[in-house]
């Protein structure tokens, strides 16, 4: 029988019973909660063309589809051109993004935010955001300072029309160390299409990852 054993005190099956049913449950909880974040990166920026002075601003979008909360850090770490050149103060790279929209702090992202939290990584301005043929100046909207992006030597040159950009992204979770970065490239072209630019998910040309590896071979 259940209920009863000869060589066992009264009422010991019960507390048995009790014990791997709390463990069942202790357990259970435990596998849910150490699963932490799984953090959702967006694959293409949001164009926000209702930003005051700019032609466009562009964002990126993250959700946690995990457990827990995630406080992701976003950075900007390149910048190149489609020549391979790097653009202009490179050296001040990498350059972290705020969360304007959180007065700066970082979001407290959980499951149930089903539109999670986007982050301002680039701002394209001009004199006349109405007139297509203004000249245009893109910059990484750091956290502390911004960077113009313009050619090397010449920050101050605007964005030219056909002119791509590409731009490599980090995003970290500080209070994981466990979990690697995740990197993204996307690439920003001005045309006279009717939005006036193209946004992808694209990867430099070959030449440029070429000179990229044979630089870190070097050090």
């Amino acid at each position: 029988m259940l209920w009863s054993h000869p060589g066992l005190p009264l009422g010991t099956p019960l507390a048995v019973l009790a014990a791997v049913v709390w463990l069942s449950l202790t357990a259970g909880v435990a596998w849910v909660t150490s699963r932490g974040p799984r953090l959702r990166v967006d694959d293409h920026l949001t164009v926000d063309t209702q930003t005051a002075n700019h032609v466009a601003y562009f964002r990126l979008r993250l959700w946690n589809d995990g457990g827990g909360v995630a406080s992701p850090e976003v950075r900007v770490v390149k910048v190149v051109f489609e020549s391979g050149r790097p653009a202009a103060n490179e050296a001040q790279l990498p350059l972290t993004l705020p969360w304007s929209s959180l007065g700066g702090k970082p979001p407290q992202l959980i499951r149930s935010q089903r539109h999670g939290e986007a982050v301002g990584v680039l701002g394209a301005l001009s004199d006349d955001p109405h007139h297509p043929t203004a000249q245009v100046q893109l910059y990484v909207a750091g956290a502390h300072h911004h960077l113009l992006v313009g050619p090397y030597g010449s920050p101050n040159i605007g964005w030219r029309q056909g002119q791509k950009v590409y731009v490599q992204v980090e995003i970290t979770l500080p209070d994981y160390e466990h979990v690697p970065p995740c990197y993204r490239w996307f690439s920003l072209q001005r045309d006279d299409g009717p939005a006036g630019f193209r946004v992808a998910t694209e990867e430099p040309r070959r030449p440029y990852r070429d000179r990229l590896l044979a630089t870190l071979s070097h050090t």
